[in-house]
């Protein structure tokens, strides 16, 4: 049964802006908001509106969803981190976005010490997919294509360290391939360069370009992760 838990990528949780934020038991009392670092229609803006639906059900009161693209989900991790500590600032954070603090020595903020983490609501894996008219039908053909073409296969990504691009790079380095990383500031931006033919390749959550593969205008390779997606057989 393909579940919304199994629908979104990588891993998934829930912050609180602003560490150590005053909650008390009238907890809450007006409109909370949920920052999504990255792009409408991705996987992780997907489950923001999931964990805001659920809780607006379950608190009574409104919970808006604002997205804050750009640099990997690091911007929007600003915007969570320098958030009122009052308890009505949550965020979506992704393992990308963890690494990210490794990577990344010009942030702004520290993520250890700048977020009370809530949850961890989601966890999955990736999907390569690619063009319907791309020369390999599964990941050994992608592999012989690339090594038959040095550099000259695209794969595009919704950021530079995105959790998207460093799958992407560890495949790269696992095959032993020389392909070309092209970000974009959000995974429709990937999406849309891969329908129109501007790259070739594309690691993404199954939930962003689920319609599109089952409408046959991507072509799914392979899923990243042990078991198979009930979605994508």
């Amino acid at each position: 049964m393909l579940t919304r838990r199994r629908l979104i990528a990588s891993s998934a949780a829930v912050v609180l802006g602003g560490a150590r934020a005053a909650r008390g038991q009238d907890w809450p009392q007006r409109s909370l908001r949920i920052i999504v670092p990255f792009g409408p229609g991705g996987g992780a803006d997907i489950i923001g509106r999931i964990v805001g639906q659920s809780l607006q059900e379950k608190l009574g009161q409104p919970v808006v969803i604002e997205n804050r693209p750009g640099a990997a989900g690091t911007l929007g991790n600003e915007a969570i981190a320098r958030a009122e500590k009052d308890g009505y600032t949550l965020g979506i954070m992704t393992a990308g976005q963890i690494i990210a603090a490794v990577m990344n020595k010009s942030l702004r903020y520290d993520t250890l010490t700048a977020f009370d983490p809530v949850s961890q609501v989601a966890t999955a894996g990736l999907i390569i997919v690619t063009r319907p008219d791309f020369p390999a039908d599964d990941v050994k053909q992608l592999v012989a294509a690339a090594k038959a073409n040095p550099g000259k296969i695209v794969f595009a990504s919704p950021g530079f360290g995105a959790t998207q691009h460093l799958t992407a790079e560890l495949f790269r380095q696992t095959a032993g391939i020389d392909v070309l990383h092209v970000p974009f500031r959000t995974s429709p931006e990937a999406i849309a360069a891969v329908l129109g033919k501007q790259v070739d390749v594309l690691f993404e959550t199954v939930s962003a370009v689920l319609g599109q593969v089952q409408a046959g205008e991507l072509k799914a390779l392979a899923v990243t992760g042990k078991d198979r997606f009930p979605a994508v057989p």
